[in-house]
């Protein structure tokens, strides 16, 4: 599948001297938006933090196929609050989105940003030390395909989900019901 680039990130990623920024979404219970400059840094109305130098980011590459990829992400050099926040959210399975935010620069003006990845958070790992460090592996939604979907379509299923939805209250009850339609029972 081939994606369409925004005519302006071509003729920037073509210029002599290029500028971007890597923006990291991270959907935690309060979202948390970093970028690997200085400073805090706005787009698409999200403020994003700069966090310095990231780590590393492994290489990532576009297949043709559905196929399963990963992400490894680490953020070194991080701020004591930044840690305590990862390291008591609950983040396992929470979206993450890479993008390259493309500035002009002469003047710094943002031009856009294309995504590199986005998916989902499968594990983390934290350094404490000298340097605080977070290292993330990010699946693509599409290593979520073999694993079965155990959901069942009753009432107990959907209450364990949504207490008082009374949607599938009576979805048992109607599999014992003799039904009669235009004078044959069914």
């Amino acid at each position: 599948m081939s994606k369409t680039i925004d005519a302006n990130i071509v003729t920037a990623s073509q210029q002599n001297v290029v500028e971007f920024r890597i923006l990291v979404d991270l959907a935690f219970s309060t979202a948390l938006y970093l970028h690997d400059g200085v400073g805090d840094i706005s787009y698409g109305g999200n403020t994003y933090q700069g966090v310095g130098n990231f780590g590393e980011i492994s290489s990532v590459s576009e297949k043709l196929d559905f196929s399963q990829d990963k992400l490894e992400l680490t953020l070194s050099g991080v701020a004591g609050a930044l840690i305590s926040t990862v390291f008591t959210e609950d983040m396992q399975g929470k979206d993450c989105t890479v993008r390259l935010l493309y500035f002009t620069p002469s003047t710094g003006a943002q031009i856009e940003a294309v995504t590199i990845f986005k998916g989902y958070i499968d594990n983390s790992n934290i350094v404490i030390g000298k340097e605080g460090a977070i290292n993330l592996i990010v699946n693509n939604y599409f290593s979520r395909w073999d694993k079965p979907n155990v959901r069942r379509y009753n009432d107990a299923d959907q209450k364990a989900n949504y207490p008082n939805d009374k949607g599938f209250e009576f979805v048992e009850n109607l599999t014992q019901q003799k039904l009669q339609w235009g004078g044959v029972n069914y």
